[in-house]
């Protein structure tokens, strides 16, 4: 249901922003460059508040674009570090700290220098990141000595959580 209330949305702004197109041509058709459609439309046709409160939501969509753009390389090292801590920790009681540490620096290191290095070989960061990641994450988890029993029974043992639960 959400879903299409988002869909909706976005028909609707681009259909606006279209229309504005088009309108801004018939309107002013000496305008040369199609870039200053809206500004011009916003000068000749708003009052100076109207036209204010219009920049300051311009504004507010360039600046969140830009955001987002500057924060997807933050998040997506975020969630691949995080990521293999929670479900390898979640799916698998072999996982060990020293096997989530390396999960954690390998992929981030990966992800880091490959984005740098602009998507060599055409795969792309976050894809890189776990090539590298999961077998050395395996490697040193089976390299080391696994979490002890009484620690994986606080974890993964149902009656032992129930047990406390109900202590409490």
């Amino acid at each position: 249901m959400a879903l299409s209330y988002i869909i909706s949305i976005v028909v609707v702004l681009e259909v606006v922003i279209v229309l504005l197109g088009l309108y801004g041509k018939v309107l002013f058709p000496e305008l040369t460059e199609p870039d200053m459609t809206i500004m011009t439309m916003m000068k000749q046709m708003l009052s100076p508040i109207g036209a204010g409160i219009t920049l300051s939501a311009l504004a507010a969509a360039m600046m969140s674009t830009m955001d987002s753009l500057l924060l997807y390389p933050a998040w997506g090292v975020l969630g691949l570090t995080f990521a293999a801590a929670f479900y390898g920790g979640l799916y698998w009681k072999r996982f060990n700290a020293p096997g989530i540490i390396t999960a954690m620096i390998a992929g981030s290191v990966t992800f880091v220098a490959w984005h740098l290095m602009g998507n060599p070989l055409g795969i792309y960061h976050i894809q890189a990141a776990l090539i590298v990641s999961i077998p050395l994450t395996i490697i040193v988890t089976y390299m080391t000595p696994p979490t002890s029993d009484k620690v994986l029974a606080q974890f993964f043992d149902a009656n032992t959580n129930s047990k406390s639960a109900s202590m409490n």
